[in-house]
């Protein structure tokens, strides 16, 4: 996509892309969303987020992520260990 097929408009809130979002850092498998996981998930595609990259950053949150992301089309996990995790890191 270049930059000129984004079209931006002035509203009271800012610059917007009428296009479709990405969001390059979502943690939805956190525990703050255990109780409306579902209804989050569907506000932040009913706001225009067409793409949404789950990021697991421990053993346990890569596997949640990439169960969300085939879990979901608009969904696509990366996968790594934080470096606060490194300590935890063992041979397996």
């Amino acid at each position: 996509m270049a930059i000129s097929d984004f079209k931006l408009h002035k509203r009271s809130t800012g610059l917007y892309d009428k296009s479709k979002w990405t969001d390059t850092h979502a943690h939805p498998f956190a525990n703050a969303f255990s109780k409306d996981r579902v209804e989050v998930i569907h506000r932040a595609q009913a706001a225009g987020v067409s793409r949404l990259i789950v990021v697991g950053f421990d053993h346990e949150t890569n596997r949640q992520a990439l169960k969300l992301a085939e879990s979901y089309d608009f969904m696509w996990a990366t996968l790594g260990v934080h470096p606060c995790e490194c300590g935890y890191l063992t041979e397996e």
